[in-house]
Protein backbone atom coordinates (compact mmCIF):
# COMPACT_ATOMS: atom_id res chain seq x y z
CA UNK A 1 0.00 0.00 0.00
CA UNK A 2 1.39 3.38 -1.04
CA UNK A 3 1.02 6.51 1.07
CA UNK A 4 0.53 9.87 -0.62
CA UNK A 5 0.55 13.52 0.36
CA UNK A 6 0.34 16.93 -1.31
CA UNK A 7 3.17 18.78 -3.04
CA UNK A 8 4.25 21.75 -0.92
CA UNK A 9 3.94 24.13 -3.92
CA UNK A 10 1.14 23.04 -6.25
CA UNK A 11 -0.76 20.66 -3.93
CA UNK A 12 -0.74 17.81 -6.46
CA UNK A 13 -0.59 14.25 -5.10
CA UNK A 14 2.93 12.86 -4.60
CA UNK A 15 4.37 9.81 -2.83
CA UNK A 16 5.11 10.22 0.87
CA UNK A 17 8.78 11.00 1.53
CA UNK A 18 9.04 13.65 -1.17
CA UNK A 19 8.41 17.36 -0.61
CA UNK A 20 7.66 18.43 -4.18
CA UNK A 21 6.38 16.97 -7.44
CA UNK A 22 8.86 16.68 -10.33
CA UNK A 23 7.93 20.04 -11.85
CA UNK A 24 8.04 21.96 -8.57
CA UNK A 25 11.25 20.21 -7.45
CA UNK A 26 13.33 22.12 -10.02
CA UNK A 27 11.76 25.44 -9.07
CA UNK A 28 12.32 24.74 -5.35
CA UNK A 29 15.99 23.93 -6.00
CA UNK A 30 16.50 27.26 -7.79
CA UNK A 31 14.74 29.13 -4.96
CA UNK A 32 16.90 27.31 -2.36
CA UNK A 33 20.09 28.30 -4.19
CA UNK A 34 18.97 31.93 -4.31
CA UNK A 35 18.12 31.94 -0.58
CA UNK A 36 21.52 30.44 0.21
CA UNK A 37 23.29 33.11 -1.86
CA UNK A 38 21.45 35.89 -0.02
CA UNK A 39 22.18 34.34 3.38
CA UNK A 40 25.85 33.78 2.52
CA UNK A 41 26.18 37.37 1.32
CA UNK A 42 24.70 38.69 4.59
CA UNK A 43 26.98 36.47 6.69
CA UNK A 44 30.07 37.40 4.69
CA UNK A 45 29.25 41.10 4.99
CA UNK A 46 28.83 40.78 8.76
CA UNK A 47 32.07 38.75 9.09
CA UNK A 48 34.11 41.07 6.88
CA UNK A 49 33.13 44.15 8.95
CA UNK A 50 35.48 42.89 11.67
CA UNK A 51 38.38 42.02 9.33
CA UNK A 52 41.00 44.47 8.19
CA UNK A 53 40.89 45.28 4.47
CA UNK A 54 44.54 44.31 4.07
CA UNK A 55 43.81 40.69 5.07
CA UNK A 56 40.56 40.53 3.08
CA UNK A 57 42.46 41.63 0.00
CA UNK A 58 45.18 39.02 0.60
CA UNK A 59 42.78 36.09 1.12
CA UNK A 60 40.84 37.05 -2.02
CA UNK A 61 43.97 37.49 -4.15
CA UNK A 62 44.62 35.11 -7.05
CA UNK A 63 48.12 34.41 -5.70
CA UNK A 64 46.78 33.10 -2.38
CA UNK A 65 44.02 31.08 -4.02
CA UNK A 66 46.48 29.32 -6.34
CA UNK A 67 49.04 28.72 -3.57
CA UNK A 68 46.50 27.35 -1.10
CA UNK A 69 44.98 24.99 -3.68
CA UNK A 70 48.40 23.73 -4.77
CA UNK A 71 49.35 23.14 -1.14
CA UNK A 72 46.13 21.22 -0.46
CA UNK A 73 46.83 19.04 -3.49
CA UNK A 74 50.39 18.40 -2.31
CA UNK A 75 49.13 16.99 1.01
CA UNK A 76 46.26 15.18 -0.76
CA UNK A 77 43.61 17.15 1.11
CA UNK A 78 44.45 15.49 4.45
CA UNK A 79 44.55 17.26 7.80
CA UNK A 80 48.14 17.32 8.99
CA UNK A 81 47.04 16.85 12.62
CA UNK A 82 44.32 14.20 12.62
CA UNK A 83 44.29 12.79 9.07
CA UNK A 84 40.68 13.68 8.23
CA UNK A 85 39.76 15.51 5.04
CA UNK A 86 41.35 18.98 5.14
CA UNK A 87 39.36 21.96 3.96
CA UNK A 88 41.38 24.92 5.24
CA UNK A 89 44.95 26.17 4.90
CA UNK A 90 46.45 27.60 8.09
CA UNK A 91 49.41 29.96 8.42
CA UNK A 92 51.75 28.64 11.13
CA UNK A 93 53.11 32.17 11.70
CA UNK A 94 49.95 34.29 11.73
CA UNK A 95 49.86 36.88 8.96
CA UNK A 96 48.74 39.49 11.50
CA UNK A 97 52.35 39.57 12.78
CA UNK A 98 55.14 41.26 10.81
CA UNK A 99 57.08 37.97 10.48
CA UNK A 100 53.92 36.15 9.37
CA UNK A 101 53.08 38.84 6.83
CA UNK A 102 56.53 38.43 5.29
CA UNK A 103 55.98 34.63 5.10
CA UNK A 104 52.38 34.77 3.83
CA UNK A 105 53.33 33.15 0.50
CA UNK A 106 55.94 30.79 2.00
CA UNK A 107 54.82 27.18 1.55
CA UNK A 108 56.81 26.20 4.65
CA UNK A 109 54.52 28.44 6.72
CA UNK A 110 51.37 26.54 5.71
CA UNK A 111 49.48 23.63 7.22
CA UNK A 112 46.43 21.83 5.81
CA UNK A 113 43.77 21.39 8.49
CA UNK A 114 40.23 20.16 8.90
CA UNK A 115 37.75 22.67 10.28
CA UNK A 116 37.78 21.09 13.76
CA UNK A 117 41.58 21.18 14.15
CA UNK A 118 41.73 24.74 12.80
CA UNK A 119 39.21 25.86 15.41
CA UNK A 120 41.20 24.11 18.15
CA UNK A 121 44.44 25.84 17.12
CA UNK A 122 42.75 29.25 17.24
CA UNK A 123 40.81 28.42 20.42
CA UNK A 124 37.44 29.02 18.79
CA UNK A 125 34.12 27.72 20.14
CA UNK A 126 35.57 26.21 23.31
CA UNK A 127 33.52 26.07 26.47
CA UNK A 128 34.82 28.26 29.27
Amino acid sequence: MNIYKQCAHCKSVIPYGKSYCKTCEKQAAVERIERNKITRKKCDKKYNKNREKKYQKFYNSPGWRVLSRKYMQSVRYRCEICGRIADEVHHVKYIQTSEGWEKRYDIGNLKALCHRCHNEIHGRFQSK
